[in-house]
């Protein structure tokens, strides 16, 4: 059992290491740090279940269209990545949560892309919020 998880894990950080990641300046987000799976991509929209202030844990959720864009199979700071890439995912490393997909390049062919959320988004008393920084 101990190995398989050792696979899955190798796997994710050499799925990490392959792709085009955009990462943001550290210190911006840090959502993971109080809140836990299951985490959710689906349809622009990310969502998590994090701790308030008061200590209860409520399902969150932020619409990630407004925030995400894609530049020529990238995804960087913009809007609408949705409207050109397909097979959202997410993988998961020790300090970070990478939104994938597959984004269309300029030439229509796709490419697969990342964004590390976990550096843009915080925990605001159980609202995730998005930081421009």
């Amino acid at each position: 059992m101990a190995s398989a998880k050792f696979l899955i894990f190798a796997a994710a950080s050499l799925c990490i290491a392959t792709m085009n990641i955009n990462v943001a300046d550290a210190g911006c987000g840090d959502f993971v740090s109080s809140c836990r799976a299951p985490f959710e991509h689906s349809q622009g929209f990310f969502k998590a279940t994090c701790i308030t202030d008061s200590g209860r844990w409520v399902v969150a959720s932020i619409n990630l269209a407004p925030h995400i864009g894609n530049v020529n199979g990238n995804m960087v700071g913009g809007s609408d990545y949705e409207e050109s890439c397909e097979s959202l995912g997410i993988i998961r490393s020790s300090s970070d949560l990478i939104v994938t997909a597959r984004c269309k390049k300029f030439d229509g062919t796709l490419r697969d892309t990342g964004f590390d959320v976990n550096r843009r988004i915080s925990n605001n008393n159980g609202r995730l919020v998005f930081n421009n920084c």
